[in-house]
């Protein structure tokens, strides 16, 4: 009997290795159905910027199904070996040759004439070599009507701001940042992502709501974390026979993977003591500025009671 029959999923419920499944996120479908719409009629760039495991591939994916039908998609996932040249090239052409610029641009005015939208997706776009983000950029500057959507982390941010590549920044249509669920919402999102897999009711006596909120504490309330660390927990629990998940299957798993999750405790502390200590330097700025009041209203009412002495000494 595997985990999954022994608490009746008909599938796994936190898959690790592809996420196709976003919990209650209305930014997430409001940036599909936006740049879905917006891409037919505005050329340019657009991007979505995020931590990983956020959704981005998934946003990105959607708008490829979207688009497809009627205009002529492109996707790329970037690396650091990816060459846009040679994947367009082969896309287009069906060929496996590497092109250049002028090449490219051959290809797609075939495309183009025939009044198909040419869009080229890229996902992770800062994992591209600088030479290939040039390549981009000579593209973008000889085919006008060249829409592009890419996504990145925080490192596309320094992209898009480099003077090198300033194209990018003038061509830049929208952009859109992404981010992590709330500890409540990550919460809900373990309760919710395996409706699909089994009924609630019985999912909430596999795991209950202290070890929900214990898992969104130290998954970095990150999507791939949260699948992640779960999937583990699970099946943490089905070892050792259980009916339900415990803390003590939280604390195996975390124990295993102490540098995941140490990561994301730390950076919540840390987060936490510069809240402390922003409040803390409020806290001694306001007892400041009353002490200096206090003392300069004593020192009033002190000059004030001299005087009086001293008129008092002078009538007398």
């Amino acid at each position: 009997m595997s985990y999954l029959e022994h608490f009746h999923f008909d599938k796994e419920p936190f898959p690790t290795h592809y996420f196709n499944y976003i919990y209650e996120n209305k930014k997430q479908f409001k940036i599909i159905n936006e740049i879905s719409d917006s891409i037919r009629f505005n050329s340019g760039i657009y991007t979505v910027i995020g931590a990983d495991g956020i959704g981005k591939t998934f946003i990105l994916k959607q708008i490829q199904k979207n688009l497809s039908n009627n205009d002529l998609v492109i996707f790329i996932s970037a690396t650091e070996k990816t060459d846009i040249l040679k994947v367009i090239s082969e896309q287009l052409s069906l060929q496996s040759k590497k092109g250049n610029v002028d090449d490219v641009f051959q290809l797609i005015s075939k495309f183009h004439k025939k009044g198909q939208n040419i869009i080229l997706i890229i996902d992770d776009m800062q994992e591209l070599d600088k030479s290939q983000i040039r390549n981009l950029v000579s593209l973008m500057e000889v085919i006008e009507y060249l829409k592009v959507i890419a996504s990145g982390n925080k490192q596309l941010k320094k992209i898009l701001k480099n003077k090198n590549f300033s194209v990018l920044k003038e061509k830049k249509v929208k952009s859109y940042k992404l981010s992590h669920f709330s500890f409540v919402s990550a919460m809900g999102y373990i309760n919710s992502i395996s409706v699909d897999a089994l009924s609630l009711s019985q999912y909430r006596k596999v795991i209950g709501f202290i070890p929900r909120a214990v898992i969104s504490f130290i998954s970095n309330r990150n999507t791939s974390n949260i699948n992640f660390i779960t999937s583990e927990v699970i099946k943490d629990a089905y070892q050792n026979k259980q009916d339900k998940v415990k803390l003590k299957n939280i604390y195996n798993v975390a124990k295993k993977n102490f540098d995941i999750v140490m990561e994301n405790i730390y950076f919540k502390f840390q987060k936490i003591f510069l809240f402390i200590l922003i409040l803390l330097s409020i806290y001694y700025c306001f007892k400041l500025f009353n002490d200096r009041q206090y003392l300069i209203q004593k020192i009033e009412v002190e000059k004030s009671i001299d005087e009086q002495e001293k008129n008092f000494e002078k009538f007398y």
